[in-house]
């Protein structure tokens, strides 16, 4: 059995056998070299790739809280098995490093505090999500969304940032207008809090 590591892939007999994520394996090029069977080769490829993957997965859990699909999807664009991640996904969910349901809350509460509305939010969490993850957690997002008092975060929003500004002004009205639906409230809710806090 011939084997060589080209590039970001394992060839057996110049034959790709696996792609891989070179820096997890860079130090144990040679241990994987001495292989003398492909059963010896998964074996020695098995263990690196956990190891690789648990430190990796540490170091971006020390730095933010993630969600499931988030750290999922990092892995898997290091190349990472899907029954490798789906045994850290577990493991770390056992021990209280992955819970999407409190991320969730304090993912909300934060943007809430920064004064972002309902769209905003959507939209960055499908940044960090991508299509299929918002969906899974979609129910979650529209409970805690749906709770908090988006008139008083308008509200707070017009005050800080205007002041006490003549409502009745066209042009500042559709300044501000522009400003609330940029936050990502709902467009409906923006004109009847400038209709209230002008009639007040």
């Amino acid at each position: 059995m011939e084997l060589e590591v080209r590039d970001e892939a394992i060839y057996i007999d110049d034959t790709l056998w696996r792609e891989i994520y070179k820096p997890f394996y860079v130090k144990h090029l040679k241990k994987i070299k001495r292989c003398r069977s492909i059963e010896r080769l998964e074996e020695v490829i098995n263990e690196l790739e956990m190891k690789a993957a648990k430190r990796y997965s540490y170091k971006l859990l020390s730095i933010r809280g993630m969600f499931i699909k988030e750290l999922s999807n990092k892995l898997y664009e290091r190349k990472v098995s899907f029954k490798t991640i789906n045994q850290i996904i577990e493991e770390l969910g056992h021990l209280g490093y992955l819970d999407d349901q409190r991320e969730i809350s304090l993912y909300l509460e934060r943007a809430a505090r920064k004064g972002l509305g309902p769209q905003k939010i959507r939209c960055k969490l499908y940044q960090r999500l991508g299509k299929e993850g918002l969906a899974e957690l979609s129910d979650s997002i529209e409970a805690i969304t749906r709770s908090q008092d988006q008139h008083l975060q308008i509200q707070h929003l017009i005050e800080k940032r205007y002041g006490s500004c003549d409502l009745s002004d066209y042009k500042m009205k559709r300044k501000i207008a522009s400003f609330l639906k940029g936050r990502g409230f709902d467009m409906e809710l923006i004109r009847q809090m400038i209709i209230n806090k002008n009639h007040e």
